[in-house]
């Protein structure tokens, strides 16, 4: 009896240290999903913007990386995004990143967001005028050990060639 109880035991903790991994497991797929989600949802609304977009300037550069992007829509409106403390922001009709509409969720935060443009100077003799995106985010979960992270980057090429 005392024998079947003691295998009967370390099954059982056995299977709790299963259970408990597998949830903590299912935590950080759920954490990689929603930031995936997020990211896609925030990414594709600013490259739709920016393909019709032109006259694209950044700002609040450091190097060739810049966190602040300002433009013309197909419609004439200024628009632009930003990232401040960990939010990316979409700019209607201001400059200001602080006057701006948050786009991520409160979910997912962005550590880092860069622009990195070429081909702006007017005049066809620059190549296609593009913008690269390049961020960095992680979930804002405050278990560490289930924090996740994710990187993301893409290139923007404008639909009409300046001319």
């Amino acid at each position: 009896m005392i024998v079947s109880i003691g295998i009967f035991s370390v099954l059982i903790v056995t299977s709790i240290g299963i259970v408990i991994s597998i949830s903590g497991a299912q935590i950080k797929a759920a954490n990689v999903q929603n930031i995936q989600d997020n990211i896609r949802f925030t990414l594709e609304l600013m490259t739709k913007e920016l393909r019709v977009g032109s006259g694209y300037s950044v700002s609040s550069c450091a190097g060739s990386f810049c966190q602040q992007i300002n433009f013309t829509t197909a419609n004439g409106e200024a628009r632009g995004y930003c990232l401040e403390s960990g939010v990316i922001k979409k700019l209607t009709a201001t400059a200001v990143c602080g006057f701006g509409s948050p786009m991520t969720s409160s979910n997912v935060v962005i550590d880092r967001l860069y622009f990195i443009t070429s081909g702006t100077a007017v005049g066809g003799s620059d190549g296609q005028p593009t913008v690269t995106v390049v961020l960095e985010a992680h979930s804002s979960d405050p278990r560490r050990a289930l924090e996740s992270r994710i990187n993301a980057q893409t290139t923007v090429v404008q639909r009409l060639r300046d001319i």
